[in-house]
């Protein structure tokens, strides 16, 4: 069983817009055209470089007092150089 099953989560399509290694933030574009979601370090797959902008991902919304986060992501495509 996948985690994606084990764990009921409802995993969305997007694409990074933007990512500060410095600051260790950064925002995902939802494909679906909804706004931005915020993207911290912590739920950043272990190991993985910072992410490039127009990766391609998919991840898990959660709506927080600050608006809406990515509570868990995983990339599928490296940006195109």
């Amino acid at each position: 069983m996948s985690d994606e099953q084990q764990s009921g989560w409802r995993w969305l399509d997007g694409s990074v817009k933007f990512y500060n290694s410095q600051k260790k933030f950064g925002f995902i574009r939802p494909v679906d055209g909804t706004g931005d979601v915020f993207l911290h370090e912590s739920v950043l797959p272990g190991g993985a470089p910072a992410p490039r902008p127009r990766a391609k991902c998919r991840y898990v919304l959660e709506v927080g007092r600050r608006g809406p986060y990515a509570k868990a992501v995983e990339f599928v495509e490296s940006a195109p150089r």
